[in-house]
């Protein structure tokens, strides 16, 4: 998965996806706390915002294993990613300091599923 298409780019608190693949549509909701639980997984960044480094906590409600961290930016293309097999629950540590200042999108991905999904603000 390249891309990630937001049906309403120019609006911050929207909360809906849909994966270039076609999977059905993504629900998501915020918290002030920066946490968000979309059936699968729990997602907490740490700082958020964020400026060079970037903890990500995960905590899944079903039996799965996240294999890619993903960061996208509002027009959906990938700008960052770390492959792996985390665990649940899961630490992961990520390297912001190659992106600029902007709001983006973290993802855990499952093979092909979009599992997870937190905004993310990068302030440098």
């Amino acid at each position: 998965m390249d891309q990630v298409y937001f049906r309403e780019p120019h609006r911050l608190n929207v909360n809906s996806l849909r994966t270039s693949n076609g999977d059905q549509d993504t629900k998501a909701v915020s918290t002030e706390k920066g946490t968000i639980t979309k059936g699968h997984s729990t997602v907490k960044l740490v700082p958020n915002p964020a400026s060079t480094q970037l903890t990500v906590f995960v905590d899944s409600h079903e039996n799965h294993t996240v294999t890619e961290v993903a960061v996208f930016d509002l027009f959906g293309k990938k700008v960052l990613s770390l492959n792996g097999n985390f665990e649940n629950p899961a630490t992961i540590q990520l390297d912001l300091s190659d992106l600029p200042s902007g709001v983006y999108y973290c993802m855990l991905i499952d093979g092909n599923r979009v599992v997870g999904r937190e905004k993310l603000l990068i302030s440098k």
